[in-house]
């Protein structure tokens, strides 16, 4: 855990981040409820295909940034000047609404009150895939 944190690379900070994955699905496979193994299966395969999203916004980082051998440093990464609309799905890549409605994300969105605790990191499927994880 003190990867992510520690982290100057954000090619390593996403690696770190997945790596957390590992002892969640430990955790759930070992002390979760009847289901546990079921549900740690489905919390590791939703997560990790909600962090390929991630993924693609980590490479597009690079893409508009200075690439090269040290293209993936924050140091490098920071002052980029994007347009806003690149700035927004690369944020929506690490970020993902959490489930509110659509109408409740656009009014945070339109008010512009997208980054006070509305924001996290979501797998790409919701419903039945990750609830089995939380409450297993």
């Amino acid at each position: 855990m003190v990867g992510v944190f520690a982290a100057t690379d954000v090619f390593l900070f996403y690696v770190f981040f997945e790596a957390m994955l590992i002892p969640v699905y430990f955790l759930i496979g070992s002390y979760g409820g009847p289901n546990r193994q079921y549900a740690a299966v489905k919390f590791l395969l939703s997560s990790l295909a909600g962090g390929l999203v991630m993924l693609v916004s980590v490479i597009a980082l690079y893409f508009h940034g200075p690439r090269g051998p040290q293209g993936f440093l924050v140091n490098n990464l920071t002052g980029l000047a994007l347009d806003s609309t690149t700035q927004k799905w690369i944020w929506l890549g690490f970020c993902r609404l959490r489930r509110q409605g659509a109408d409740a994300a656009r009014a945070h969105l339109a008010a512009g009150r997208g980054g006070r605790g509305r924001w996290r990191r979501r797998p790409s499927w919701s419903g039945s895939w990750t609830r089995s994880g939380r409450t297993a």
